[in-house]
């Protein structure tokens, strides 16, 4: 299935001479009169299995081919065009209209149309109708200054940032701009969105695999140089078997992308010799097993590196860390919205996800811009205090490294570590694709109640385990209301700021997504609407309340400035 905005002038002719017999079931924005149909309901999920003989979209295929006017009513590629449901409809004895491909046609200069060339957008005009089509780009191309403000304070000297951790940082604008040239590939050569065509995906998705892993394995090594510092060894690695030797960031990222990438493909392979993917009725447009394998190393490189950060604030001394660690959850929950669009086959029932992802990544970007500002400002005190040359009482206490086994759970930069991270990416990837389609009709039948519940319940936990571990209490238990109203009337002022702009954001935020998850605003006179509201009051009322400890971080960041203005 693919929207109607994602059609493409020789998609339009190509099914021009297809079955009609009836309209399309829509819901229409206005007047029927108005002709602007801005949701078409989509069918039933199918369990798709390529015919054979069928050219499917997967590594190592060329273009789809144009279906011959006799095949099946379901296209074996796996997905519908929006014409295509004209065609479902009406069944294969009856052909479409002149007017009816014209209409099709016509649409293609809609500004609707205009995100069949937007590399980005997965929404169009048949589910979010002109105003709100190709939200997510606007919210992807906002998000990109304020990551270059986090990039800038993280090169800052005072920052201490591993080099590593630099480097992988920057190198994901890399994967930001390869993305533009494969969906405009995608769509223009292939008809389709990006993550339905997994050559394209699945490449251009490595990129963000390389920068999340350089960014943790910088964290990992300033973690085992702080250990090897406190238990006073020389660097003698002479007793280190190949294993357990200690890698640079370059031969490391080597084995990596080597180890993943032959044991996706020899997984993949064996798949296809078994027939696995037939014998479970898998819907070709699924990912491969190398590309969910750039998924899964993706996200747990980034959890992973979340929870490195939160540690390294202990041993680098400068505490202000655990603000970039807290502020990458909003990167977290925006990652698992994509491998969430990806469960569920990306269909266009929940292609709301991607807006949101849009906007955790606009979230994250300034959040992370904010927090890496804070680790500067706490480098250049630290900066200033090794350099007083006072008083005993005047200086600051030396960064304490903690125990190694403070954080004995922290991989090791070494070829063990790698391997790990190798097999568990490529088991989790062949786990994710094939246990999917052991749930029954879970993931074929896509909901946003579901999909926001796969995106949170991971989030949810993983940040407990990070914040709320043994080692976090103390920065947690600074985040309440006394601390802030320690500060007086200054802290008081600060959390009513704070508050105040949280809301003035949330409320529109909520709203619109309710528009571009619906198709329609929320109408309070409608009894489905009233009833729908209370499930999505559920869903906004935890997740406000699960950004409370974020909104006490910034009252407690900002009332220092009140106090001292």
């Amino acid at each position: 299935r693919m929207a109607m905005s994602t059609l493409t002038p020789p998609v339009v002719a190509r099914y021009a001479r297809w079955p009609i017999a009836s309209t399309p079931r829509s819901r229409s924005d206005g007047p029927a009169s108005s002709g602007r149909v801005s949701r078409v309901t989509a069918a039933p999920a199918r369990r798709w299995a390529p015919s054979p003989g069928s050219r499917s979209r997967k590594f190592g295929t060329g273009p789809r081919a144009a279906p011959a006017p006799s095949a099946s009513i379901a296209p074996a590629d796996g997905f519908v065009p929006a014409i295509d449901a004209m065609r479902d409809t009406a069944g294969p004895t009856s052909f479409i209209s002149p007017a009816a491909a014209s209409t099709a046609a016509t649409r293609l200069s809609d500004p609707i149309a205009d995100v069949a060339v937007d590399a980005w957008s997965v929404t169009g005009g048949t589910t979010l109708g002109a105003k709100f089509a190709g939200v997510e780009t606007k919210l992807f191309q906002a998000g990109l200054l304020p990551y270059l403000v986090y990039l800038y304070f993280l090169g800052k000297d005072e920052a201490r940032t591993p080099a590593a951790s630099n480097f992988g940082a920057r190198f994901l604008l890399l994967f930001v701009f390869a993305t533009i040239p494969a969906g405009i590939v995608a769509k223009t050569r292939y008809g389709d969105i990006l993550a339905n065509v997994d050559v394209l995906h699945g490449t251009s998705e490595s990129l963000l695999t390389v920068s999340n892993f350089l960014f943790a394995f910088g964290f990992a090594t300033a973690l085992a140089d702080a250990a090897a510092d406190e238990g006073g060894d020389s660097g003698d690695e002479s007793g280190d078997t190949l294993l357990t030797r200690r890698m640079s960031a370059p031969a490391a990222l080597a084995l990596l992308v080597g180890a993943a990438g032959a044991g996706s493909f020899a997984l993949a392979l064996g798949a296809q010799t078994a027939g696995l993917g037939p014998a479970l009725h898998e819907p070709s447009n699924a990912l491969s097993v190398p590309t969910w394998a750039v998924h899964v190393s993706s996200v747990t490189e980034w959890a992973i590196a979340m929870r490195l950060i939160h540690a390294h604030a202990d041993v680098s001394g400068n505490k202000n860390w655990r603000n970039v660690s807290l502020a990458m959850t909003p990167f977290l929950a925006s990652g698992l919205c994509a491998c969430t669009f990806h469960l569920f086959y990306n269909s266009p029932s929940v292609s709301a996800l991607v807006p949101l992802q849009a906007l955790l990544t606009l979230l994250g970007n300034c959040a992370c811009g904010v927090a890496a500002w804070s680790v500067v400002k706490e480098g250049e005190a630290m900066k200033a205090d090794e350099t007083m040359k006072t008083d005993e009482s005047k200086h600051r206490v030396p960064p304490r490294v903690t125990s190694r086994s403070s954080f004995d759970w922290a991989p090791e930069p070494n070829a063990a570590s790698v391997l790990k991270l190798a097999a568990w990416s490529t088991i989790g990837a062949a786990g994710v694709k094939y246990g999917e389609l052991l749930c029954g009709t879970f993931f074929l039948e896509p909901t946003y109640g579901k999909a926001l519940a796969v995106v949170a319940a991971p989030t949810a936990t993983w940040s407990a385990v990070v914040f709320g571990s043994s080692g976090s209490v103390s920065f947690l238990s600074g985040l309440s209301m006394d601390k802030v109203k320690s500060f007086g009337r200054a802290g008081t002022i600060a959390y009513v700021i704070v508050e105040l702009g949280f809301w003035a954001v949330a409320f529109p935020v909520a709203f619109g997504w309710y528009r571009v998850a619906e198709g329609t605003w929320l109408d309070l006179s409608d009894p489905a609407d009233k009833a729908r509201l209370f499930g999505v009051g559920a869903v906004f009322v935890n997740g406000v309340r699960a950004l409370v400890p974020l909104r006490l971080a910034a009252a407690l960041a900002l009332a220092p400035y009140v106090e001292s203005a």
